[in-house]
Order: C-alpha cells, then structure tokens, then sequence
C-alpha cells in the first residue's frame, strides 16, 4: 500500500490541519464540506440550483450540463485512480489522528480525493464559463478539500491530486464541448 505522496512534508501538513485547526467551533464546519453532500438538505439545494441554471437560459444550461458531465467524469476518475494505485489514507496509517464524522477504520483507498476533484471540477467549469461566478465555487472547493484533511480522512497531497485531476477533467470538458460546437459549424465557403 502507498505511503503519504510527500512523505514527511504531507505527514506534517496532515497534522498541522488536523490536529492543529482543531477546535470544537471548527469541527461542524469542516464536517459540513466533507460528508454535506451525503444529507438531503445539500442534495436538494444543489437540484434546485441545477433545475434553476437549466430554466435560465442556454448559456447557463450549458454551464451547468457542463459543470454535471466534469463532475461525474473527476469522481470517476478518482474513483479508479483509488483501485488502481490504492494509496493509504491517513487515518489507516497514521499512530496519531483526529476523526470527525467518520469512524474508523475507513476501508476504502485514499489515493485521490473524489470529494477535491468533483467540486473542483464544477469550480473549473463555471470559471470558464463566467469567470465571476467561480469564484464561490472556488471558495467551496478549497473548503471541501481543506475538509477532508481537517476531519482526518486524506493527506494534502491526496486532495491537491484531486483538485488538479477535478480541473484538468473540467478543462477537457469544456473544450471537448467547444471543440464538438465548432465541427458544428457550418463551412463559410
């Protein structure tokens, strides 16, 4: 099984984050961006936002068809980067740790962070798209990931590959798209 990416570098970040932010104010927070999405107040949110951008105009449709396809795609992607390098989290590792929100022992790989890589395939998207508007979506990416190292189930290096994997997958999304429009086109001669 991999050991943490950077080695001492990342098991420092770890604990500087997981056991050096920790407060009790804290914890609820960060608990939130990791396993919110899991409760069905989030869920419904996020629907709603969704149905909203669709019944909006084509511009934000596109957005936010976009923004699902990357979603789907990075977590797909993290998903299988998860069974094929199986990198350890640190909760399984690790003498010292904090846990929030989870118990242990987490029997799943942590490799890459599909939590990083989904939001910040979304934040890529509507960056692209409308530049401004990213910038929230932005915000909620780097909390999601900070999230999971706060609550003790990633290394830094895990959810850095995670954002870098959400917004290269974001990237080729939108230009995959862009690319199908053009071919679209037709031929002015």
């Amino acid at each position: 099984m991999a050991r943490a990416v950077l080695g001492p570098i990342d098991v420092s970040l770890f604990h500087w984050i997981n056991s050096g932010w920790a407060h009790p104010n804290l914890d609820p927070v960060f608990e939130f961006f990791s396993v919110g999405i899991k409760g069905w107040p989030l869920r419904v949110a996020l629907v709603a936002l969704f149905l909203y951008l669709v019944a909006r105009g084509r511009e934000t449709r596109t957005a936010a068809l976009l923004a699902v396809v990357a979603w789907l795609v990075s977590n797909e992607l993290a998903d299988a980067l998860k069974a094929g390098l199986q990198g350890a989290r640190p909760c399984a590792e690790l003498a010292t740790f904090r846990l929030v929100g989870y118990e242990n022992p987490l029997t799943s790989f942590g490799t890459i962070s599909a939590h990083a890589a989904s939001t910040a395939a979304a934040a890529t998207v509507f960056t692209i798209r409308f530049r401004w508007w990213g910038a929230p979506w932005i915000l909620a990416s780097l909390l999601t990931g900070l999230s999971r190292v706060y609550v003790g189930v990633h290394y830094p290096s895990q959810v850095l590959a995670g954002w870098l994997a959400g917004a290269f997958v974001a990237w080729l999304t939108v230009r995959t798209w862009e690319a199908w429009l053009r071919l679209r086109q037709p031929d002015p001669a």
